[in-house]
């Protein structure tokens, strides 16, 4: 089952929810969004084989400007992408190929097991 690009069925459901519950606030819709790009992101780095950002800030950061991207876009835009079009959902098309090449996505979302910088690693 491939989550890239797809628009997964998690944000999916997610966008229907939030319709129906327009009259939420923001910061409901904005703690609803970032739950959604959790479980998207720790559900793809377990298929994929690779690792979230070992830098809990770092990673806290990711997860909000995606979360932020659901609530005034619709969908969870990789935040290092310029262009909102569909291949730049998180997981965007060209993550593995940047994994491959690089040892981690351009946002930094995700590493390769074998690329984890030597300051997150504990003895």
């Amino acid at each position: 089952m491939a989550i890239v690009g797809s628009g997964s069925k998690c944000y999916d459901v997610l966008r229907e929810w939030w319709y129906m519950k327009s009259d939420e606030n923001e910061l409901e819709k904005l703690r609803m969004a970032e739950i959604s790009v959790r479980a998207v992101s720790l559900g793809f780095s377990v298929q994929e084989k690779c690792i979230l950002n070992p830098d809990l800030k770092a990673l806290g950061k990711i997860y909000m400007a995606l979360a932020k991207n659901i609530v005034k876009h619709g969908k969870p835009y990789c935040p290092c992408r310029i262009r909102f079009h569909p291949g730049n959902v998180c997981p965007c098309t060209s993550v593995r190929s940047d994994i491959l090449e690089n040892g981690h996505c351009k946002c930094r979302l995700f590493f390769a097991k074998i690329n984890i910088p030597k300051e997150h690693i504990v003895n």
